[in-house]
């Protein structure tokens, strides 16, 4: 008994020492809080039509990506990093002609930090 009540004590002097304490299903930490899993958002979501961020017509998105060089959509995940080349310089090379061909159809890529609020974990609106 002696042994738990000592344990429980260094643990929450620990907590209290770190100014570390969990409420309302998140860690809070010296300068920093954690929520659990972070949200994500498919590659795919990140492109968004200039003037239209976070009303993107997803289908013509997807029609676009198609028409500037990716095989499988794989649900919004691309295929960007998958190896039908010989070599990965060819990937590579393949991968910078969808980014060329998507920007040059007015897309812009968004970075994940736009579309999910980091300090929040919800998204923003911007990556649909």
């Amino acid at each position: 008994m002696r042994y738990k009540l000592n344990t429980l004590i260094i643990i929450a002097t620990s907590f209290l020492l770190t100014s570390c304490y969990y409420k309302q299903g998140c860690w809070y930490v010296a300068q920093d809080v954690f929520c659990g899993e972070v949200k994500s958002v498919k590659p795919a979501q990140q492109w968004q039509k200039q003037g239209l961020i976070g009303r993107t017509d997803v289908e013509q998105r997807k029609q676009d990506f198609m028409q500037c060089g990716v095989r499988n959509y794989y649900d919004g995940v691309l295929d960007l990093n998958v190896r039908y080349e010989k070599t990965s310089q060819e990937l590579q090379e393949r991968s910078e002609r969808v980014w060329s061909c998507m920007r040059g159809k007015g897309y812009i890529l968004l970075h994940h930090s736009e579309c999910v609020d980091s300090k929040k974990n919800e998204y923003t609106g911007l990556c649909n």
